[in-house]
């Protein structure tokens, strides 16, 4: 979920289909967008594939539970293109 005039992110953790909780990812520019949550790096954890449609910058965030703990730029893709998965 975001704040599109704040740019706060939160993820609503859910226990099935049922809201359990929101975690707060805190402000992010409002042009960037989550594009995936996927586990990128085989640890088990939900990780966060983020996108600038406006500028082609890509980031990806990596998690443990409800923590980024690390954080890749994955370079510039000409805009126009997006991720889709």
């Amino acid at each position: 979920m975001e704040n599109p005039d704040t740019g706060e992110r939160k993820v609503r953790l859910m226990n099935g289909a049922t809201p359990s909780s929101e975690v707060s990812l805190g402000v992010v520019p409002t042009a960037w967008r989550i594009a995936a949550a996927a586990d990128f790096n085989g640890d088990g954890q939900t990780d966060l594939l983020w996108q600038n449609p406006q500028t082609g910058q890509r980031a990806l965030g990596l998690m443990s539970g409800t923590a980024q703990i690390s954080a890749a730029d994955l370079g510039i893709d000409p805009t126009g293109w997006s991720i889709e998965c």
